[in-house]
């Protein structure tokens, strides 16, 4: 594991739209002198930004990531079979359709006002 770790030290940081502009921005007032403290409170305050993005999208990346590395094992182990149940197992439409076709009162009450249309 700190082989990788190391290796991913060595590649670009992560980088949101805006954020490499912010930091230009930033150094051209600085060198012109131009920045009072207002200013870099604003500034902080969209560092402070950028840094949340980045920590709410790598939660969010990760799961899927996760996800999208389990469905490549259970493909590579168990074949397209596999893949496919692993992939039922988490999809949440699947899941909400086995309990109803799983309980009695939920089926039937699925059903009941329904109408059923003929095409003819």
């Amino acid at each position: 594991m700190s082989k990788f770790n190391n290796f991913i030290s060595t590649k670009d940081k992560v980088r949101l739209p805006g954020e490499e502009v912010l930091e230009e921005i930033e150094e051209k007032m600085t060198a012109l002198g131009k920045i009072d403290n207002k200013t870099k409170k604003a500034m902080n305050d969209l560092g402070l930004f950028f840094k949340n993005q980045k920590n709410d999208r790598m939660v969010s990346e990760n799961t899927d990531m996760k996800q999208l590395l389990l469905l490549e094992f259970a493909g590579l182990f168990n074949g397209p079979e596999g893949r496919i149940k692993q992939a039922l197992k988490d999809d949440k439409v699947v899941q909400s359709a086995i309990n109803i076709l799983s309980s009695d009162n939920s089926y039937q009450m699925a059903f009941k006002n329904s109408q059923v249309i003929i095409n003819n």
